[in-house]
Formats: C-alpha cells, sequence, structure tokens
C-alpha cells in the first residue's frame, strides 16, 4: 500500500516546475491529482504526461472567480478533498523604478489574494485532518534585484 493511496489532492499551478513534480509525486504515492494552469495547452500536455490519475482545470489563480469553479469541479471530480497544495505564483522581473503598477497588481492577485480565496472556496470540500500546504520562495526571506514587488507578495 502506498502513503497516499485513494487520496485526492489539488495542485494549483501544477504544469510545470515545483507543481508538475509535487503532482508527479503525489501520483507516485496513490493520489489522484487535479492540477491546474492558466494555459490549456500547458494544462492538457502536464495531465497527459502525468496519467490517468490527473485531471487538468484551465484556472487563472488570480481571478477570484476561479476559485469557485475550480472548488465546483474538484467538489465534481472528486466529492472531498484530502489535500490542497497552493502553488500557483508569478513573477515579474523589474527594477523597483521602474515597475508597473499593473504588474504588481497582477502578482498581488496570484500570488497573495489568489491562494487566500482558493482555500476559502475549497473548505466546503476538504476532509477533516486534510493537508494544506502553500508553496513561498527564498525571496521572501533573501533580497534579489529586480524582485521587490515579487517579494512583497
Amino acid at each position: 500500500m502506498k502513503r497516499l493511496d485513494g487520496m485526492r489532492i489539488v495542485v494549483t499551478g501544477g504544469t510545470t516546475g515545483i507543481g508538475f513534480a509535487a503532482a508527479q509525486r503525489f501520483i507516485e504515492e496513490g493520489a489522484r491529482v487535479m492540477i491546474t494552469g492558466q494555459d490549456k495547452g500547458r494544462v492538457d500536455s502536464a495531465a497527459r504526461a502525468l496519467g490517468h490519475a490527473t485531471v487538468g482545470v484551465v484556472a487563472d489563480q488570480g481571478q477570484a472567480a476561479s476559485a469557485s469553479v475550480l472548488a465546483g469541479r474538484a467538489a465534481d471530480h472528486f466529492g472531498r478533498l484530502d489535500g490542497l497544495f497552493l502553488n500557483a505564483g508569478i513573477a515579474y522581473l523589474s527594477p523597483t523604478e521602474s515597475e508597473e503598477e499593473a504588474r504588481i497588481d497582477r502578482q498581488m492577485a496570484v500570488n497573495v489574494k489568489g491562494p487566500f480565496l482558493t482555500v476559502q472556496a475549497m473548505l466546503p470540500i476538504i476532509e477533516d485532518g486534510s493537508a494544506i500546504v502553500a508553496t513561498t520562495s527564498v525571496v521572501g526571506q533573501i533580497a534579489m534585484p529586480g524582485m521587490a514587488a515579487y517579494s512583497a507578495t
């Protein structure tokens, strides 16, 4: 028996990098996984690569309506959830003096507001004793040139 046999997990930002690797590991351990991403082509490609235990959903974590839609899709597909891995995030590299307000707003929406609203929308379907894990970034601890707005998120 694998450690996550039968568990149902949603991974936001699951099409590449840490999110994809986490989804892959969850599946290896027996979980069924729903991944999200903003780009349909990448979502479909990642879901195919992860295999039959995966379903992909196009969702923009920077849009409040996406959290409700995602929760509805998860409820329809899984019924209940055993885990939520909040990994969706964006970063724009830009010097502080020339950063644009729209890009700051977008990072705040995806990296701060999005995870909160996603948890809020998912709470009704999360089983007692389940795990909610949020990926963070090293730039919250270590300054990096051109990453001031991202660091704030």
